[in-house]
């Protein structure tokens, strides 16, 4: 484990993230364009790209990258605070992009054919955390 993700997760629990339970992962925030940040996420939460534009709750704003409950991921149906349904699926993560609700393959990357977690690799330890398709960065020239 490198010494930075150790000294994020100890972070996470002085913070009281749960320690059982939760998982460590890149979250890229592409959908708003800022930096990647560290993000200890539960088990139970997944991101997803909602039908329409979703309300959300936590930066007050529209959008169709949602976080969801893997159940409701499962479900392929979420309910924004509004109460406004919409059917869902797992975001996608791209090489180099991170996780996105983006027409990667618009972008001209291409669907490598395994998924990955949150922090683009795939999880031997836990693979039920590999649930993002993971796209390849087109070449450059």
């Amino acid at each position: 484990m490198k010494k930075s993700a150790l000294v994020l997760m100890v972070l996470a629990v002085l913070i009281g993230a749960p320690a059982a339970g939760a998982h460590l992962r890149w979250h890229h925030r592409h959908h708003h364009r800022q930096p990647p940040v560290a993000v200890v996420y539960q088990v139970d939460r997944a991101e997803g790209c909602a039908s329409g534009l979703a309300y959300r709750v936590a930066d007050k704003s529209y959008g169709e990258y949602v976080d969801v409950s893997v159940e409701q991921l499962n479900s392929g149906t979420y309910t924004d605070a509004l109460g406004k349904t919409f059917s869902v699926v797992p975001a996608a993560f791209g090489q180099g992009y991170g996780l996105t609700c983006d027409n990667l393959a618009g972008l001209g990357y291409k669907d490598s054919g395994y998924k990955v977690d949150g922090s683009g690799t795939i999880d031997t330890a836990a693979p039920q955390f590999n649930i993002y398709e993971y796209w390849t960065a087109p070449a450059t020239p």
